[in-house]
């Protein structure tokens, strides 16, 4: 998954860091230098949560419902006109949860 946090900016907005991924994701990705996506601040707790959570899936893959669960409720909440990268990471790791 892409979501490594990093302090929150003058604007009220974290950096995720996209460049510690699986090996799997590394090697489905061009090569291409991995950049930091925004999100806000409001979105933070959520996006630690799933973190943490798809961490503990690969140990405990039951609790992959409750990983599901989080990502749609994110999608809910993030406006689907903003963010783009966040909603293309957050669809990736909902494809993988799914599988």
């Amino acid at each position: 998954m892409c979501f490594e946090a990093w302090p929150a900016g003058p604007r009220g907005v974290v950096k995720l860091d996209c460049s510690r991924m699986s090996s799997t994701q590394s090697a489905n990705r061009s090569p291409r230098k991995a950049r930091a996506t925004q999100v806000p601040d409001q979105f933070r707790d959520d996006i630690e949560a799933l973190r943490e959570l798809a961490y503990r899936c690969l140990s405990d893959p039951a609790l992959n419902d409750q990983r599901i669960e989080l990502v749609r409720r994110l999608f809910d909440r993030i406006p689907s006109d903003q963010f783009p990268e966040v909603r293309g990471s957050l669809m990736n790791d909902l494809g993988q949860a799914y599988s």
